[in-house]
This record gives C-alpha cells, structure tokens and sequence, in this order.
C-alpha cells in the first residue's frame, strides 16, 4: 500500500511539470517518493537499480534545471534569450 500512496499524487504532478509554477517540485518529489521507499526496496531485493535509477533521473533534473536557471540569469542580464525556452516567461518567441 506504501508504494500507492506516494506514486498516486506524483502522477498529476508529473503531468504539470510543464508549468513553471511547479516545475521544480515535480522534478524533486519523485527523488523524495523513491528516498521514502528505500525500506521496501531492499526487502525486495532491488534496491541497487532502483538507487541506479534515481540517480539518474535526478542528474538528469538537475542538469535541466542548472540550464534554465542560466538561461533566466543571461535574460535578466541581457535581455534576451541565446536559445529559445518555452517554459521561460521572460523569453519572448
């Protein structure tokens, strides 16, 4: 029952991870939901790829959200954009 009740709410998280709103806590909330699941993982015996996993996903995050956040300082500095971002609300394409 543990693994439904931290993977039911991240699933309409994940489907706003597109709005810059919650764009940072839909990246970071599943690191913690897998974090919070470690105890169940183990007795199962797959705790090794899951951790394998998570480690990716969250160099991946944390790779994306470095770049915005470049890209909204060179907006704040300059004024414009090098490369087009969507989800920036300052960017003007």
């Amino acid at each position: 029952m543990h693994e439904k009740s931290i993977l039911l709410p991240l699933l309409p998280l994940t489907l706003l991870a597109g709005d810059e709103r919650v764009s940072l806590l839909a990246a970071w909330l599943p690191v913690v939901g897998a974090f919070s699941m470690y105890p169940l993982l183990v007795r199962d015996g797959v705790a090794l790829p899951y951790i394998a996993l998570t480690v990716s996903y969250a160099v991946l995050m944390a790779g994306a959200a470095l770049w915005h956040a470049r890209q909204q300082l060179e907006v704040r500095s300059t004024g414009q954009c090098e490369i087009p971002c969507s989800r920036c609300s300052q960017c003007h394409w």
